[in-house]
């Protein structure tokens, strides 16, 4: 399956980038190649083989990059195709903190079982029941003063401790408060 998550990466120049990583391009390259070598070797071309290259090509055109630079002190969001890609902007001014939510898919919200153990240690049966039925998922992005939310990611866990990091390095980046959300 195809890992549709954001990367960190840091320029070293205080500028935090989230992006896509290179291995959804690489996939989606891969896959246009197979499929257009397939249609040089068949000598003709095929309206199903040609809209599923398109396809391709368009997914590998596609990118999706959050940049936090603390030296325009601005949060640029860009999402889109490579040569139409839609851009929005931040100042930090603007930003009053940053939030995480953990959850688990499926369950009602602010019962018991849609709260997840935030360190990890959730080893009752009921719990390795859980785990195997419910994938648990992080949402994370960040609350304006007029108190509009901009959704960052919506990622599902493999480790809690190690995904948890993310929105707390955004916020060490914006030096906002971090707050956990209970859904």
């Amino acid at each position: 399956m195809i890992d549709i998550s954001l990367h960190p990466r840091s320029d070293g120049g205080g500028t935090l980038v989230l992006a896509l990583g290179r291995g959804f391009r690489i996939v989606f390259l891969v896959l246009a190649a197979i499929v257009a070598l397939a249609i040089l070797t068949a000598g003709s071309i095929g309206v199903v083989a040609s809209v599923f290259l398109v396809i391709l090509l368009l997914g590998a055109a596609y990118e999706e990059r959050w940049t936090f630079s603390s030296i325009e002190r601005t949060v640029t969001s860009r999402y889109g195709f490579l040569f139409a890609a839609r851009v929005r902007r931040w100042r930090y001014e603007e930003i009053s903190r940053v939030e995480y939510a953990i959850y688990r898919i499926g369950t009602v919200p602010g019962s018991a079982s849609s709260d997840v153990d935030t360190n990890g240690d959730d080893r009752s049966i009921d719990g390795a029941r859980r785990r195997l039925t419910r994938r648990v998922q992080l949402r994370y992005g960040f609350r304006t003063h007029q108190e509009d939310l901009v959704q960052i990611e919506i990622r599902r866990v493999r480790d809690i401790r190690l995904d948890r990091r993310l929105p707390e390095e955004i916020a060490r980046h914006l030096d906002r408060p971090l707050e956990r959300i209970f859904v």
